[in-house]
């Protein structure tokens, strides 16, 4: 069980290209279309293994069958959601309904890549306990192809802070699939993301 990818979302994918370019150095590269979700998504490495998501409203899908909703309303780039990696889903899922926990089917997913390769993969959700900062996990059909890979290097991530007045949630779900990582009780409620980067160090929160 690791970080798989961390995901900001904007309402408009160019707009966040060139943000997170003149913030961090690094121009992400465009990942591809969602359909029927109506996003499209840009991508940057953040390494060996985790990845950072630009995600935006896809202006060729104006009326999608399962829309994501709220993304027209975000202005800037913001922390949204975030993924943790695991090699079998199956076990993920056994260990959740043993400590009681719900959780969603597990969903397959795959998008066309430039070269005409399709990186293909399946997730599955915690639905109970409910936590506005749950991840979600990720199993990759094809590990060499995950974005981390494949995408623009040169940023690092330096620190993820997740803070919460209620973190209970998020501590019960970490302990029974066995992923190791601190969440701070406090307020406001935020994730926030420090990346170090061939400018510098940049946040987003």
């Amino acid at each position: 069980m690791q970080l798989d990818h961390l995901i900001l979302t904007i309402n408009d994918l160019d707009r966040g290209v060139a943000d997170f370019e003149r913030l961090t150095g690094v121009r992400p590269v465009f990942g591809g279309v969602h359909p029927g979700r109506g996003t499209r998504n840009a991508l940057v490495s953040l390494g060996d293994g985790p990845y950072l998501e630009i995600l935006a409203p896809d202006p060729a899908q104006p009326n999608p069958s399962s829309p994501m909703l709220g993304l027209r309303d975000v202005p800037s780039l913001t922390p949204s959601a975030w993924a943790l990696a695991t090699t079998d889903l199956g076990e993920v899922r056994k260990r959740a309904e043993a400590a009681s926990m719900s959780l969603t089917d597990i969903v397959g997913g795959s998008r066309a890549l430039p070269d005409g390769s399709r990186l293909e993969w399946a997730t599955l959700g915690v639905t109970e306990p409910a936590h506005e900062w749950m991840p979600f996990f990720i199993q990759w059909r094809n590990p060499a192809l995950q974005p981390s890979h494949t995408s623009p290097q040169g940023c690092r991530l330096a620190s993820l802070t997740l803070q919460h007045p209620d973190p209970a949630p998020l501590r019960r779900v970490f302990d029974a699939v066995g992923y190791a990582f601190q969440v701070l009780e406090g307020t406001p409620a935020r994730m926030a993301i420090a990346l170090d980067c061939p400018n510098g160090r940049v946040e987003f929160k």
